[in-house]
């Protein structure tokens, strides 16, 4: 339920590939606008690893969807 309150978060991230280092962000939206995002530093996956992200974040009361995004970091 997303309703302006601290809320918990658990993205699991499977590597098939190569070992890279990545953060993941965290975006809420209201329709096609960005209302606040959460960066969470992940660190390096290596290659055939599972990693879960669990955090703690905050949700804004206009928030109708979140989505997540990896980047790469400097040391993939």
């Amino acid at each position: 339920d997303i309703n302006d309150e601290l809320g918990r978060a658990e993205v699991t991230i499977d590597n098939d590939g190569e070992a890279i280092g990545i953060d993941l962000e965290i975006e809420f939206y209201d329709g096609d606008t960005l209302l606040s995002s959460r960066s969470c530093p992940v660190g390096t996956v290596a290659s055939g690893q599972r990693k879960t992200v669990d955090t703690d974040v905050f949700i804004p009361a206009a928030a109708d969807r979140a989505t997540t995004v990896i980047t790469l970091t400097a040391d993939s």
